[in-house]
């Protein structure tokens, strides 16, 4: 049998580690080892995952400073010792049979990644089942290319394929190299966004099943992600990478479609907590290309200027110290705090984030700020979605 290393990121998670961890060392495959990365938790999780380890010699333990789910997951990845991983979040649980039968398949088709349902859990009601809306079966390279990622990120207003990496079983290597690739990202929120669908571009072959195995707790919680402060920087961050990925791929138009699709469901999920405002909200401000806490000058107080002021005032992202604009004398009449635009030269920035959305117009504010007030262009922001 295959060692199959079986990662668990565990942070605050003392009310359900002890189902989580005990579903997989009850798994039916036996030929497992579970590496646990207590990441700085302040409760008990870490006490609990030093017990596992006295009673199981199949049990590690990775104690860490908090680093977020990324880091642990590749501290786990960097630890593990067999050739195939997977993960379990440390709040969910997995059926007796899920490993014997996604490696029986791994086993029988000879694939870098076997993938399955997911099961929405809450106590005391019926499970929901998540399934990836690709057909099941077997798919070679050539296949992939043209039946699979095309249809990947979203389709029919949901996931093409779940991007969760806790229903799938890897190729240790696969993930090793993606992670290492995508690099030192800390987001809470599209993870497993980041690692999975590039990681499609290189998998030479992969099972889909439609049975379920894996009961996901997390989605039923409060939704804790799209009340996060981070929530608007994780998703532009993922939408950002994910372009970069995937544009010079031959199914880019379709790809891109839906890379957009989803990317507006997100940014709608976020929206609606602003009432009104989240109605009239077209552009999201670039929270990727502006680093948290910097200081920032707005340059436009249009449509999308006012947007832009919006999100920074409410998610206090970062620090706007000037917002400027040529009207500025109307903006002021309407209530706006906008200045001259030479009043830019007093004051102490980061970035300049160019609040407008021609492109042509953007070029020659860009050059102005470059040539008049020698703005240097790495600190000028353009980017409008």
């Amino acid at each position: 049998m295959k060692l199959l290393s079986v990662g668990v990121p565990v942070y605050n998670a003392e009310p359900y580690l002890e189902k989580c961890v005990s579903s997989i060392l009850t798994q039916n495959y036996r030929e497992i080892e579970v590496i646990l990365v207590d990441d700085g938790s302040t409760d008990a999780s870490g006490a609990i995952c030093d017990a596992f380890a006295k009673q199981d010699a199949r049990v590690r333990v990775i104690h860490s400073s908090n680093c977020g789910r990324m880091e642990a997951r590749l501290a786990a990845v960097k630890h593990a010792k067999g050739d195939f991983m997977t993960f379990v979040d440390s709040d969910d649980f997995i059926q007796p049979d899920m490993y014997e039968e996604l490696m029986r398949l791994q086993a029988s088709y000879g694939c870098d990644v076997v993938t399955s349902g997911m099961l929405g859990y809450r106590p005391g009601e019926e499970s929901s089942v998540s399934l990836d809306q690709v057909d099941e079966g077997f798919y070679d390279a050539n296949q992939i290319a043209s039946l699979i990622l095309p249809h990947l990120i979203w389709e029919k207003g949901t996931f093409g394929m779940i991007p969760s990496l806790c229903n799938k079983i890897f190729r240790r290597n696969l993930l090793l190299q993606q992670y290492e690739q995508t690099g030192g990202t800390r987001i809470a929120y599209g993870e497993d966004i980041l690692i999975f669908y590039p990681m499609m571009l290189t998998v030479r072959n992969i099972y889909v099943s439609h049975k379920s195995y894996y009961f996901h707790r997390a989605k039923y919680r409060e939704n804790i992600y799209v009340r996060d402060e981070n929530y608007f920087s994780d998703v532009y961050e993922f939408y950002a990478r994910l372009k970069r990925v995937f544009s010079s791929h031959k199914e880019w138009p379709i790809i891109q479609r839906a890379l957009e699709s989803m990317y507006i469901t997100f940014v709608g999920q976020r929206r609606r907590m602003y009432g009104q405002y989240g109605a009239d909200m077209q552009y999201l401000f670039p929270f990727a290309s502006v680093q948290r806490g910097a200081r920032v000058i707005l340059y436009g107080a249009g449509i999308v200027g006012r947007s832009f002021y919006e999100q920074i005032r409410r998610t206090h992202y970062c620090k706007l110290v000037l917002w400027v604009d040529r009207d500025y004398v109307q903006c002021q009449a309407e209530g706006f705090p906008v200045q001259i635009i030479s009043d830019l030269e007093n004051v102490a920035y980061d970035a300049v984030v160019i609040a407008v959305k021609a492109p042509g117009l953007q070029e020659q504010i860009r050059r102005m700020l470059m040539e008049t007030y020698g703005i240097n262009a790495m600190r000028i922001i353009t980017e409008i979605c």
